[in-house]
């Protein structure tokens, strides 16, 4: 039996058996990863630690099968995230895009930034930003995944594109060059990253 902790963000559980919950987690370290929270459906403590959407600090024991989720303690619930419809809604089709569209064990790196950003960002948002948040997010995620075109910061600049202060267009070219840099991913990036779908 072995132990490792990981920063991270669930993006999925289902129940299993009377007790217990299938948690499905997305890390910076360990990429998409699956472990079992024992009696968590039971416990309003465990259960709203790794409650759906939550940043958490979680402990796995690993031996035969899923690992066990052990110690777990919140970074931020993004409570909002479960409790209004459409927050709940944009957050689940990030979630999903996320799960299909990585493997298991697959580190995460700049990509769990980026939802967690994200994430962070939704929770925050007002009606208007919404829109912009869910574009952002999937122009930054395909960006990281490295699907979409290069394009640099004088082309950026050319091409006049709507929303995009000087900071975002530093930042936008970054995303999509997929470079060894790391882009520190402040909350309202994926908002001017949204912003540029605008006409």
């Amino acid at each position: 039996m072995t132990r490792e902790r990981h920063d991270a963000l669930v993006l999925r559980h289902v129940d299993s058996g009377e007790r217990d919950r299938v948690v499905t987690l997305y890390s910076r370290e360990a990429g998409r990863l699956s472990a079992v929270t024992r009696g968590s459906r039971g416990s309003i403590r465990r259960g709203s630690v790794v409650d759906l959407f939550a940043h958490v600090d979680v402990e796995l024991t690993k031996g035969r099968g899923l690992p066990t989720i052990g110690e777990a303690e919140s970074v931020d619930a993004h409570a909002l995230l479960r409790t209004d419809l459409t927050r709940y809604a944009i957050a689940s089709f990030v979630a999903e895009l996320v799960l299909v569209t990585t493997a298991e064990g697959e580190p995460g790196g700049p990509q769990f930034d980026w939802v967690l950003a994200t994430f962070g960002s939704l929770d925050a948002s007002v009606s208007g930003e919404r829109r912009d948040l869910l574009l952002g997010f999937q122009l930054g995620w395909f960006g990281l995944m490295g699907v979409l075109p290069t394009l640099d910061a004088a082309g950026l600049a050319e091409a006049e594109l709507p929303g995009l202060d000087e900071a975002a267009l530093l930042v936008v070219p970054k995303l999509l060059r997929l470079g060894a840099e790391r882009v520190e991913l402040e909350p309202g990036i994926a908002r001017a990253l949204g912003e540029t779908t605008r006409i």
